[in-house]
This record gives structure tokens, C-alpha cells and sequence, in this order.
């Protein structure tokens, strides 16, 4: 997105690359173009601006009655509409992108403002494939093995995100869905388990340790024990076979109240043969809410 000023002609160009110019030309963005006139002239040459020049008082009437004014020029017309340009270069979210007229999706980072009034705007990474997809970010999202200790919940992973927590709620808030991945790979190393306790969890963003993990949404279970595809049905988790076979338990959080996780905690990796690795996909939301 360009802003030039010039002394006789000011222009604002949307573009899906985001780049404040002032003074000279930058052609390396193509969208729409809000010209002289403040109208939008499309990429294929139409134009669809007000041609009208500055307002002047017209003739006077009868017995020195002053006429009607003319038609208001380009300045009153730009701050007319600053609330509707304000929407086109700030949208909420990823989602809204893709209603503007001209825009060509394509996968990248973008500017997005999902409540002005009460965030300041971020940037984010926009993902067109199907549906548009918001994409936030952390440093957690490579597969990371758990230290070695023995306690419920001895290693702890706090999880930091390329935005605050205060400009991810108001996305999720946004946005109709979110999601996020969450895994756990164990050798030897229980989760959830009934009987001795949960050694394992995930921390919400407002700081509650979560009982249940990804694919679930009963304290207790794993997605294998919802759907009853659990290695072993006598149990809740994969992990919690606690067996030398190496298995996994993961699948998506998707409750936009709890979202995003903000941390992680593991134990019952205190022996030589017992191993755990925790994997954390990005923020994922999409739709308009």
C-alpha cells in the first residue's frame, strides 16, 4: 500500500504488498487506486472517481441572492470517506481481504487490525489456500523433547507468539473459528492417567491448566478416548499405555474462549527409558464473526 503526495495530485493505492511512499513513484503494487478525485480506478483502467473540481459559489440570483454552490470538491470528499478507507486498508482479518473488490489473493503477511479501537494492528500470516485463514505464529512450533525429570508436570514450556495476547483475542474474537494443533510423542511416558493422576497439560490464555488434550473436550481424555481409537481401549490416551512402544496423542483445540495455548507441561520422563516430545501448530481462525 503507497501514499503519495504530491503539489497537485495526492493518490492511495491499495496493494496486497504493504509500503508507505512519500513522494515519487513505486509501480511494484497493482490494486486499486484512490486518485485525485478520491474515486477508485480499477487495475483494467475503468474508473469509477467523482470528476468533480473544487466547489465554487455559483451565480447570483435574483436581487443579489447568492446561487447555490457548486459541487464540494476532493478534500471534503476524502474526509467523507476516511472511515470506509480506514476499512479497506486496515481489514479485521484475512478474511475480509478477500472482500475487496480487485484484491488478488495471495499467501504472504499482511497488516491486519481486528479491533481499532482497542489493539493496535498486527501483522500476520495470510493463507488463501480455500478458505482465508488468519496465522499467528509462536517460538514453539518445531517438535521439542521434553527434559528429563520424573514429577507430574516437572518440564514446563511457556509458548510466546508474534503478537500480544491482547491483539490474538481480539482476533479470535473476530473471526467465527480457531484452532490449534497440539502433540505429544512418548516412549514410556503418561499423559492423562486415571489412576495415577494427570502428569501432563496445556495453559490457556487466560492462565488455567487444562485438563484434556488436543481432539478432546473431557477432562481426562485424548482424542483416541472420545472416538474410541485408543491403542489400548482400556485407557483415555495413547500415552498412557505407558508402554516401551513409542505411540502419540494429539488433535486441535478449538475452543476460542481457551485459545491460544500459552503453555505446556510434561512428566514421567525421569528414566533412561522414558522419552516425550511436544509439538505446537500455529493460531489458525478464519471467518467473520
Amino acid at each position: 500500500m503507497k501514499f503519495c503526495v504530491t503539489t497537485l495530485v495526492i493518490s492511495l493505492q491499495i496493494c496486497s504488498c504493504i509500503i508507505w511512499t512519500v513522494g515519487g513513484q513505486d509501480n511494484r503494487c497493482q490494486g486499486y487506486t484512490i486518485n485525485n478525485y478520491y474515486g477508485i480506478t480499477r487495475p483494467d483502467g475503468l474508473n469509477t472517481s467523482y470528476t468533480q473540481a473544487q466547489g465554487q459559489t455559483g451565480p447570483k440570483g435574483d436581487r443579489g441572492v447568492p446561487g447555490p454552490r457548486g459541487p464540494r470538491g476532493p478534500r471534503y470528499d476524502l474526509l467523507s470517506r476516511l472511515p470506509e478507507l480506514k476499512n479497506l486498508l486496515t481489514p479485521k482479518t484475512c478474511s475480509y481481504l478477500t472482500g475487496i473488490p480487485g484484491f488478488n489473493p495471495q499467501n504472504g503477511d499482511y497488516l491486519i487490525h481486528p479491533s481499532p479501537t482497542k489493539v493496535l494492528p498486527l501483522s500476520a500470516n495470510c493463507n488463501f489456500s480455500g478458505i482465508a485463514t488468519t496465522i499467528i505464529g509462536h517460538d514453539a512450533l518445531n517438535e521439542e523433547k521434553v527434559s528429563s525429570c520424573n514429577p507430574k508436570k516437572c518440564y514446563r514450556r511457556s509458548v510466546h507468539y508474534e503478537a500480544t495476547i491482547e491483539q490474538i483475542t481480539a482476533l479470535i474474537n473476530a473471526s467465527l473459528h480457531c484452532r490449534q494443533f497440539i502433540k505429544y510423542r512418548c516412549i514410556a511416558s503418561y499423559m492423562l492417567h486415571a489412576s495415577w493422576g494427570p502428569s501432563s497439560s496445556w495453559t490457556s490464555r487466560s492462565g488455567n491448566e487444562i485438563g484434556y488434550w488436543g481432539g478432546a473436550q473431557r477432562v481426562g481424555y485424548c482424542a483416541c478416548g472420545e472416538s474410541g481409537t485408543c491403542v489400548d481401549p482400556t485407557f483415555n490416551c495413547n500415552c498412557d499405555r505407558n508402554t516401551v512402544v513409542e505411540t502419540s496423542d494429539e488433535g486441535y483445540i478449538t475452543d476460542k474462549e481457551l485459545l491460544p495455548v500459552i503453555g505446556m507441561a510434561f512428566g514421567d520422563v525421569g528414566d533412561s527409558g522414558e522419552h516425550g516430545w511436544h509439538t505446537l501448530g500455529p493460531l489458525e481462525c478464519w471467518g467473520r464473526n
